[in-house]
């Protein structure tokens, strides 16, 4: 009977940590269908920045009035069509791995913007340690796999948008 019991425990723990990284990404689907313009930028890593006193340089808003603040980006670049649906394929594939790796550096230097009716989303990515961060409505993408870190940065390194490490 102990023996029954153990194993159910340990079966419903495994249950339980593969459903909480088993991350489908459906709700995004009509987010990238409605979005008017989807924009991938490159920008510099402002969470290591310093002024002459030492002190942080404050990251700038990435959302202005509802727009993206080209203004704080090295480069960007709206998706073709085509673009569009290879980005849409990359980022709504479930997540395949057992668990999320990331290194929380976190110095992202890559964005997303989903533009939509005036309202901007934006997704700030950090291909070195594989962190996220995100408007609110995007919140729910805190992690990857493996394979769409790697397409993903193929996807932005083959539009020009890389950060050279």
């Amino acid at each position: 009977m102990k023996l029954l019991i153990a194993l159910l425990l340990l079966i419903i723990k495994l249950f339980i940590v593969s459903a909480t990284h088993a991350q489908t990404y459906e709700w995004l689907r009509p987010k990238l269908a409605a979005a008017d313009t989807i924009v991938l930028a490159l920008h510099e890593d402002f969470r290591a920045r310093v002024d002459s006193a030492g002190n942080p340089v404050s990251i700038p808003a990435w959302v202005i009035n509802g727009h993206p603040n080209y203004k704080a980006l090295r480069k960007f670049k709206a998706l073709t069509p085509a673009q569009r649906v290879e980005l849409s394929r990359i980022l709504l594939r479930p997540f395949a791995d057992k668990q999320p790796v990331t290194m929380h550096c976190c110095e992202p230097h890559n964005l997303v913007f989903l533009i939509c009716n005036g309202r901007t989303s934006y997704l700030d990515i950090c291909f070195g340690c594989r962190c996220l961060d995100s408007s609110k409505d995007l919140a729910r993408l805190y992690a990857f796999d493996n394979r769409k870190w790697t397409e993903l940065r193929r996807f932005f390194t083959r539009l020009g948008l890389n950060h050279k490490f």
